[in-house]
């Protein structure tokens, strides 16, 4: 296979790391010339080890030849990181072609607010070659530090509500979301520790999900969230010659909903404040969340939609979440 090394590069993800694709590691091998693509984006200007944190993508890849099975060529999209400040809108929407297949991927990561992300993906594959597979991903995270206030008792334990909502249509492979969740007093611990200490929740799926806190919360502690929709075909998962579409439209939201605290006594504690060690501002009470939405975006879904509109394809499928 032809390469050009002045257009795309060629990212190795393993398959634990896949759908977060947090390390990346860049090389000089290619997809097949000729192709429309988006390029790959790299914006590393944060340190992994800083609160607060903000990390984002939305990548497209394919498997490459020679390469390990189900391991992906990622050669459009954008993987980007700081301490400034999070990246709202982070999207990919490109063309690739390998082996007599063509890949249509749409995904897109919006920041809205905090411990909020909406995330949708979409991969149309036309022709698709049975010895390859075909990975999107777009997903959002932070890390930072935040302290509770409660003029009344001293909490002992907390409990942290997740909601997730989304559909999911899938004939090869999978099409899904994944949120992970951590918090607790981990001092140095860089963003990564969210998926290295085996501490973390991890849910796939829409749900209402819980964390539970244990310990006296009368210091800063750190939080870590990630959201990422994806949409996977491995090899050998789609016949050869197979026309398909993959969505998982998690555009309604991850959102962090409730907190309770409870005393020594396990009572629940009705007078509290949570406040943002970043910003100074307070972002949950006893109530639920205080902080205000972001600036109207476009929703996911409707990016997606228009994405794949242009692309001239018709064989969108809107079935009942696979699980």
């Amino acid at each position: 296979m032809a390469q050009d090394t002045t257009q795309l590069a060629r990212a190795r993800t393993t398959r634990s790391l896949r759908s977060l694709a947090i390390t990346i590691a860049i090389s000089g091998a290619l997809l097949a010339p000729g192709t429309a693509h988006a390029d790959l984006i790299l914006d590393h200007s944060g340190d992994l080890a800083v609160s607060p944190f903000y990390r984002s993508i939305a990548l497209q890849g394919i498997t490459y030849d020679g390469g390990p099975d189900n391991s992906f060529a990622i050669g459009n999209g954008v993987d980007a990181f700081s301490n400034t400040g999070p990246r709202v809108n982070t999207s990919v929407s490109a063309t690739a072609s390998q082996n007599g297949a063509t890949m249509y991927a749409n995904g897109q990561a919006l920041y809205n607010g905090f411990y909020s992300a909406k995330n949708s993906v979409s991969m149309t594959v036309d022709n698709a070659s049975a010895t390859d597979g075909y990975y999107v991903v777009a997903g959002q995270g932070t890390r930072t530090q935040v302290e509770f206030f409660t003029p009344d008792a001293l909490a002992a334990r907390s409990t942290f509500t997740w909601r997730v909502t989304g559909s999911e249509s899938a004939p090869y492979g999978q099409a899904t979301s994944r949120l992970d969740f951590l918090a607790g007093f981990y001092g140095n611990q860089d963003w990564n520790y969210l998926f290295t200490s085996g501490q973390a929740m991890t849910q796939y799926g829409p749900g209402t999900y819980t964390y539970n806190l244990a310990g006296v919360l009368n210091q800063p502690i750190d939080l870590y969230f990630w959201s990422a929709a994806f949409a996977e075909v491995d090899r050998g998962q789609a016949p050869q010659g197979a026309n398909f579409t993959s969505i998982a439209n998690y555009g309604s939201t991850y959102d962090l909903v409730g907190i309770q605290l409870y005393d020594a006594n396990d009572q629940l504690i009705t007078n509290w404040t949570m406040k943002d060690l970043t910003t100074g501002q307070t972002v949950f009470n006893q109530d639920g969340r205080l902080d205000a939405a972001p600036a109207p975006v476009p929703e996911p879904a409707s990016c997606l939609l228009l994405g794949t509109g242009l692309l001239g394809i018709a064989r969108w499928r809107r079935n009942k979440p696979l699980r």
